[in-house]
């Protein structure tokens, strides 16, 4: 009997050293491949070392420690852009023909390789949830140096909030019937998280007024089709921030008065998860401009430009 309890000893103290080490591994293991996530720095291979290394600053610490050297150095960060509108990394002819943007400009931060394609499968039709918050988290390179141009183009006014020149975010919704396919919005998660990382209001602004099938298996000139009218604007969420535009100042005479001063332009960042020919960013933009008299300054943010 007492043999039989020493084995039994042994073996469950082997059972518990091997669950151990095996939790310990899948807690060091990169989220997007299963291979060993070290604490190295992040890996940066670019002829502009320098310029990338302050541009890839602006990711948290922990991003570098989660995934492994290859995942990292797989990463095609968008920078520098060649298109001053749609932020593309050659010369764009979709933003050469256009003429009505209704957008003033739009960041993503990789380039929509096959490998960004798989990681982002893996989230929005996989159910890896766990890769959220890095693939939000690779945003805010993008953020940070759209925020530069947002706030040089405006002479560096700052917007109400005075938190990094913006008024709100806002995402692009999906339909009732995508919403029930995958359980969430991977947009509205993404602006969640930029928000809550600069604190940036969030406002959920736009409805989708019907389903549409996958963009990713349409021509340009069907997007652009597919898209007209598909978007409303939440005119009560618009008057709330028309209303804030229009601050009340204090007259420099003996007796001041609280008079509204005209109003200014109301910074935007919309959210979306791929940017392909702007039809969506578009008719989102178009959408939210008609709601309002206010001028609008709408910015488009995305995870991937293809």
């Amino acid at each position: 009997m007492r043999q039989f309890f020493k084995h039994l000893f042994q073996r469950s103290s082997q059972d518990l050293h091997k669950t151990i080490r095996l939790l310990s591994s899948s807690a060091s293991s990169c989220p997007f491949c299963g291979k060993e996530a070290g604490a190295a720095p992040l890996s940066i291979r670019s002829a502009n070392h320098s310029q990338l290394q302050t541009y890839l600053s602006y990711l948290p610490s922990s991003f570098a420690k989660s995934i492994c050297s290859s995942c990292q150095a797989a990463i095609p960060w968008l920078t520098p852009i060649n298109c001053r509108i749609c932020g593309r990394g050659i010369t764009c002819t979709d933003c050469i023909r256009r003429t009505d943007a209704q957008f003033i400009a739009n960041r993503s931060a990789v380039a929509y390789s096959s490998e960004m394609r798989e990681w982002l499968a893996q989230y929005k039709y996989r159910g890896n949830e766990k890769l959220e918050q890095l693939l939000a988290q690779m945003l805010f390179p993008a953020f940070a140096a759209l925020t530069k141009e947002a706030l040089s183009r405006s002479g560096g006014s700052q917007a109400a909030n005075q938190s990094f020149g913006w008024d709100a975010v806002t995402f692009v919704p999906v339909s009732m019937e995508r919403a029930e396919e995958r359980g969430f919005n991977q947009a509205e998660r993404f602006a969640a998280i930029l928000a809550g990382q600069y604190h940036i209001p969030l406002h959920d602004m736009l409805i989708r007024e019907r389903h549409t099938e996958k963009q990713s298996f349409k021509t340009r000139s069907e997007r652009m089709k597919d898209t007209r009218h598909l978007f409303q604007a939440k005119p009560e969420v618009i008057a709330g921030l028309s209303a804030a535009s229009t601050a009340p100042y204090e007259s420099s005479t003996s007796k001041p008065h609280a008079l509204p001063q005209p109003a200014r332009s109301i910074r935007l960042l919309l959210i979306d998860d791929i940017y392909t020919t702007g039809s969506t960013i578009q008719a989102c933009a178009t959408a939210l401009h008609q709601k309002t008299q206010i001028p609008l300054d709408i910015y488009a943010l995305t995870w991937a430009r293809s």
